[in-house]
């Protein structure tokens, strides 16, 4: 700062900004007087050309994951004391990731066909490679139909009173706690509930319409609600049922609630039953006595 005065490479830039810049970044680098050194120049903090394509690039990544962008001051501070990393293990996977996807997109263009996907699961195996291979490729396991993230079930919670439970300690208690979800926001029929950016009560939170410290019966919930559950730090969604249970054991259940991330039981098991007798085979006719004319 001079004389109290902020310069403009010290202001962090507008999320337009970026983008603008990104973009002039890379049409620079194809103008006529760089584009011979696509693919052999090398990064260097005091070329002002590199520093903005990095500095807007690092910003839109970290728009994305909802980190505090910098300016083109700290940036570049921080991008001197770095050493380039184009052969680590994070640059390999990063290329492994971009070839994955390039079967996601191959096979999406396709006809359907066995529904088997090209994808891989890819080891690195370095230093120590497995029979001379740095990559190492495995089939890739499907989905598990019990896991609320990878699967398509829904999770399901009981409590003993709603009536005592409090939005946000199922959010701390249930959600974050036993689901393992990071900054989750709770939905009831379309409207929030449950905001991560108020998670005590607050004039703001007020403000918001949001109330953490109002219980489960208060924001009119009964026994079988759905909830829909967002978690955007680790980008997944899912459907949350919550049940109450009034002679709930607390010595077998300490922590005040039972979870369930898979399918209700009794449902699962009236599906079995009933794609189990569908597979019968019929039952074989009586036997009718004949003669033999022999």
């Amino acid at each position: 700062a001079i004389n109290g005065q902020v310069l403009q490479t010290q202001k962090v830039p507008t999320v337009a900004a970026d983008a603008a810049g990104f973009v002039k970044a890379v049409a620079a680098m194809y103008a006529p007087d760089r584009r011979s050194m696509i693919g052999s120049s090398s990064f260097s903090k005091d070329d002002p050309l590199a520093m903005d394509f990095v500095h807007c690039a690092a910003n839109l990544r970290m728009e994305n994951y909802r980190i505090g962008r910098l300016s083109r001051w700290d940036a570049q501070s921080i991008a001197g004391a770095i050493i380039p990393a184009v052969a680590s293990t994070n640059a390999v996977v990063a290329g492994l990731e971009v070839v994955q996807l390039m079967h996601v997109l191959a096979e999406a263009a396709k006809p359907p066909t066995d529904g088997k996907s090209r994808c891989k699961t890819v080891w690195v195996r370095y230093p120590e490679p497995s029979r001379k291979k740095i990559l190492q490729p495995s089939s890739l396991l499907p989905p598990n139909k019990n896991c609320f993230v990878c699967g398509s079930q829904t999770a399901r919670i009981t409590v003993k009173s709603f009536a005592d439970w409090k939005i946000a300690a199922l959010a701390k208690s249930c959600i974050q706690g036993a689901l393992g979800a990071a900054r989750p926001a709770i939905y009831s029929n379309g409207s929030c509930i449950f905001d991560p950016e108020y998670p005590e009560a607050s004039e703001e939170a007020e403000e918001e319409g949001l109330h953490p410290e109002w219980s489960l019966t208060e924001w009119g919930l009964s026994s079988g609600s759905l909830l829909q559950i967002e978690d955007e730090g680790q980008g997944f969604s899912c459907n949350l049922v919550v049940s109450e249970d009034a002679e709930m054991d607390e010595e077998a259940h300490p922590t005040g609630f039972i979870i369930n991330a898979g399918v209700d039981q009794e449902q699962e098991a009236k599906r079995k039953a009933e794609a189990a007798a569908a597979e019968e085979p019929p039952a074989k006719k009586q036997a009718i006595d004949t003669v033999d004319l022999d």
